[in-house]
């Protein structure tokens, strides 16, 4: 059917209203679309805000760190040194060396056993169960070296005594396991004894006669992070370790 000319006319008018409202319409989205100044300034100032704000958590995170690493390393090797006494039916010993690297404090930490099944020390009677494991910036600390919240923790558990001895303070025996690290020779002087009968002892060398080395009944490990060799005073810097010489439990403390 043929149309007339008045209605091409019409349509044609449409065809450009459309078109014409199309375009408008894709402008306008274009426009709705963009930021304004306003708009990007304001995020800009939200993204400050907010670094601001976790920065300061993230650097606490970071301090704590080396110590909360170092009582999970040393929890898992009191554990390990346990196991192996009563699994192998011999003694085993936890040792400790603090040192320094450029300045920087270390404290060294390795477990070995006892081939024979003896508390005998000399190096041809040992077996190292692990490697030689670094803390680094980090020394042992006394009860008193702790900071504030850790220690009011641990004071509330324990008592340092002859009988229940804090791990810093019996680092001078005579007695050590001597091993090779790096070329270097290192004794490890600070020493925790297992027995086979999965006792914890603060002394290196127990007797095994009639009348064998009791149990130590509480043994505390302190540790506390360091910067260039200078403790650091914050309260979030220190942890401990409370061992059960009886049943071989441990009693973690941290801030």
């Amino acid at each position: 059917m043929k149309r007339s000319p008045i209605t091409r006319h019409v349509d044609k008018k449409h065809a450009t209203e459309r078109s014409r409202l199309s375009f408008l319409l894709a402008v306008s989205g274009a426009s709705r679309s963009a930021f304004t100044l306003v708009e990007i300034l304001a995020v800009i100032s939200i993204i400050v805000l907010l670094f601001a704000l976790v920065i300061p958590a993230f650097s606490g995170l970071v301090k704590t760190k080396g110590v909360s690493r170092a009582v999970s390393d040393v929890s898992e090797m009191i554990d390990l040194a346990r196991s192996e006494a009563m699994a192998k039916n011999t003694y085993v010993w936890l040792g400790f060396n603090a040192g320094k690297s450029n300045d920087s404090d270390k404290l060294l930490a390795v477990v070995a056993r006892s081939l024979d099944g003896t508390p005998n020390l000399a190096t041809s009677n040992l077996r190292f169960v692990t490697k030689v494991q670094v803390e680094d910036n980090i020394l042992l600390s006394n009860v008193a070296g702790l900071t504030s919240n850790v220690k009011a923790q641990v004071q509330a558990y324990y008592t340092p005594s002859a009988t229940q001895p804090e791990m810093s303070t019996f680092s001078t025996s005579p007695d050590k396991i001597t091993i090779p690290v790096n070329g270097s020779t290192v004794n490890f002087i600070s020493l925790l004894t297992f027995t086979p009968q999965g006792e914890i002892l603060a002394t290196p060398t127990p007797s095994t006669a009639t009348a064998p080395t009791p149990f130590t009944t509480q043994i505390m490990l302190g540790f506390r992070r360091t910067n260039g060799g200078q403790t650091i005073a914050t309260d979030t810097d220190s942890s401990a370790i409370l061992l059960y010489g009886g049943t071989g439990q441990i009693r973690v403390f941290r801030p």
